[in-house]
């Protein structure tokens, strides 16, 4: 028999046909697939890299052939009670679940361990695809399904994708997956699916230290700076919704804002642009818990105020607030809205703190810059070519304005910036660290 290797992903393995009681073949039955989108991307792989998952799954299979054959009905060794707990153990060691399909029967067996990967004890409940397709979180969703569509296709091709699954308790796993196709009568699919759970969080803080000193490097405006700040940590950490808490007098006002673009936002971003909050409010309580970053597990029950009723009417489920202290106090707060629920943790936690630490020791160098007006982002494009000595037609031009419009803008940067022509206008946003 000839044997193809496919990275597959991480629960797209589990969607298969349903069956009755775990080991007992079920009617053979299509998996529920949904509308497919255009074929993913692969990732190339190298000839040795499949190889090596090749005969990494060969091996797993020779070890656990002792206890499959039992579950299947199909041997009963001697042995086949002690290759089972051997390969059990070493699966939990490995924190590695395996499985096997037989797509023509509807035939589709679990290892214990798989099992408890998704959170259940083994044999819980009759593996299927209704099962794992509920698990998978919505993002990743689709791309288990098409993952699936392609493996029963036979264009599977070389892929590595990775995908989450919210176990019964709330806890969110991330799973990768090895498919291996052997060809035969009946065609039969087996895998390895590996918990990467803790290696996914310790990149994702990777990536936002990394994320954070990138921003900061190329800081040049209070605007500009945090809206990369935030769009970098966005990126890094999967957040959809971000925003760039200044701390105005005893009031916290929304500086810069970063989301995604999501219909279902709409209204948050509206109500956060126009927000003050006082020292009673939701934002101020999740920043100003002994300055220590805080995770809001629950985003519904924030608060009571309508920013608080858009955002759990727009399906945001995970809050964390990221204070950026300096000296003991709060120069500014980020904090960062998801869909999915966000996994509290102290590592993570330790991680955001640090960051906060860093962005606040930043920011007290530009103090005069935090304290200055607000200027919108075309105010300070005009600066900006204001002090590139640019004539007002010349501007008006690059920016599609209209001269009229154009001294409106002075107007109300004078009036910010407390001076009286262009020139002081622009050495002053130059002193405060507004423009370069």
């Amino acid at each position: 028999m000839a044997a193809k290797a496919v990275v597959a992903g991480d629960a797209v393995t589990q969607m298969a046909a349903p069956r009755g009681r775990q080991g007992t073949p079920g009617p053979a039955k299509s998996p529920v697939i949904r509308a497919i989108a255009p074929p993913l991307q692969p990732r190339s792989m190298a000839p040795s890299s499949c190889r090596a998952l090749m005969l990494c799954t060969s091996r797993v299979r020779r070890v656990l052939h002792g206890a499959m054959v039992v579950s299947h009905g199909r041997h009963v060794g001697v042995h086949a009670e002690q290759h089972r707990d051997a390969a059990d153990q070493a699966e939990q060691i490995a924190g590695l679940g395996t499985w096997e399909w037989t797509p023509d029967t509807g035939e589709l067996w679990w290892s214990e361990n798989l099992f408890r990967m998704f959170g259940l004890a083994p044999g819980e409940i009759a593996p299927s695809a209704e099962y794992v397709v509920a698990r998978t979180v919505p993002e990743d969703r689709q791309k288990a399904e098409q993952a699936l569509t392609a493996v029963l296709a036979g264009e599977f091709g070389e892929q590595l994708l990775k995908y989450r699954i919210v176990c019964p308790d709330g806890a969110m796993r991330a799973h990768r997956v090895v498919v291996v196709v052997i060809d035969g009568a009946p065609r039969r699919i087996v895998g390895s699916v590996q918990d990467v759970t803790v290696q996914r969080r310790l990149d994702r803080q990777l990536a936002a230290h990394l994320a954070v000193s990138a921003a900061l490097a190329s800081w040049t405006s209070l605007i500009q700076g945090a809206e990369l700040l935030l769009a970098n940590l966005a990126v890094a950490m999967e957040f959809e919704f971000g925003v760039f808490w200044l701390r105005e007098e005893s009031t916290l006002g929304a500086r810069t804002i970063c989301y995604a673009p999501s219909p279902a936002l709409a209204r948050v971003l509206e109500l956060t642009r126009n927000s003050r909050h006082g020292p009673g409010s939701s934002i101020a309580r999740l920043g100003s818990s002994q300055g220590q970053s805080v995770i809001a597990t629950d985003a519904v029950n924030r608060g009571l105020t309508e920013r608080d009723a858009a955002i759990r009417d727009a399906g945001l489920q995970g809050a964390l607030a990221v204070p950026a202290r300096f000296a003991d106090q709060t120069l500014a707060v980020m904090e960062f809205l998801t869909f999915a629920p966000i996994v509290s943790d102290e590592r993570l936690l330790s991680a955001l703190d640090g960051i906060g630490h860093e962005v606040g020791r930043f920011l007290s160098s530009r103090s005069g810059e935090l304290n200055a007006p607000v200027l919108t982002r075309r105010e300070l494009e005009v600066l900006q070519l204001a002090a590139q000595g640019l004539s007002t037609a010349a501007m008006a031009s690059q920016l599609h304005l209209s001269t009229s419009t154009l001294k409106r803008h002075f107007e109300n940067i004078y009036a910010a910036l407390g001076a009286r022509d262009r020139t002081g206008a622009v050495g002053e946003a130059m002193r405060r660290g507004l423009i370069t």
